[in-house]
Formats: structure tokens, sequence, C-alpha cells
């Protein structure tokens, strides 16, 4: 494992194709895959429309991933809201958790939450702290 300093990263991007429960599932397996012998953790969100994901681990590897992120066809406009040393990780035991907002009549605060955040270009501390506790919360 790469003993590097822990960082976290959380971005938040547009969904560039449709995001359906089948979508998911393929992203959750192939971070299972990959993520382990990385070393990276992490949670994502995911709306009909925006993705929100924080990703734990070395410098270097969560760089890289986020670089893969960057050239993956389903997201656009991709915003990195936050990249910072960690002092140990919240996501010990998930090489990726996802959960989705797809129901429209199920969590309607949330969707309305993420999907406002969503839009947003640029982002206050306040603004990241919020995308945080939902990460941790959902």
């Amino acid at each position: 494992m790469n003993q590097s300093v822990l960082h976290q990263l959380i971005y938040i991007s547009d969904a560039a194709v449709a995001v359906t429960q089948e979508l998911l599932s393929a992203i959750k397996d192939r971070a299972q895959k990959y993520n382990p012998e990385k070393d990276i953790t992490g949670r994502l969100l995911a709306t009909d429309r925006h993705f929100v994901q924080v990703l734990e681990g070395p410098k270097d590897a969560v760089e890289a991933l986020m670089n893969n992120i960057r050239q993956d066809s389903r997201h656009q406009n991709v915003r990195i809201l936050s990249l910072r040393p960690a002092d140990g990780r919240q996501f010990v035991h998930w090489s990726m958790g996802v959960k989705s907002y797809l129901d429209a009549q199920e969590e309607q605060d949330m969707i309305q939450v993420l999907n406002m955040y969503g839009g947003c270009q640029s982002f206050t501390e306040q603004q990241i702290s919020a995308l945080e506790f939902m990460l941790k919360k959902a």
C-alpha cells in the first residue's frame, strides 16, 4: 500500500448520460475492483443530473483517479470542491459506497439540495461543509 499522506477530495459533476441504477451498479463494481489496490475509499451520491463524490487515499492515487473521472464520458463540468490532507478515513469500510437519489418521490430534500449545488460553478466553505455532511449521512 502507498504510504503517502492521506488526502480527501470532493468533487461535483454534471451527468452527461442518463443516470440509472444499472449505471451506478457498473460504477460501483468498477470501483470495488480498482479502489482497494490503490488504497482508495469513498462515497458517491447521484441524482438524475449530478454526481457528488468524496475520495480518500494517498494524494497521488486520488489525483490519478480524479484524472480518470475527468476523462470519463459520463461526467461533464467536473468541479473539485476540496482537496486536502485528512487525519483519518471517514469511509474506511467502503471501497466505494453508492447512494442514488433517482426516485422522485423519495428524499426530495436531498435531491433538491444536490441539484441546486450541481448548478453552482463555485462554492463557499459553508456549501462544501453541507455537501460533506450529506456524503457522511446519506
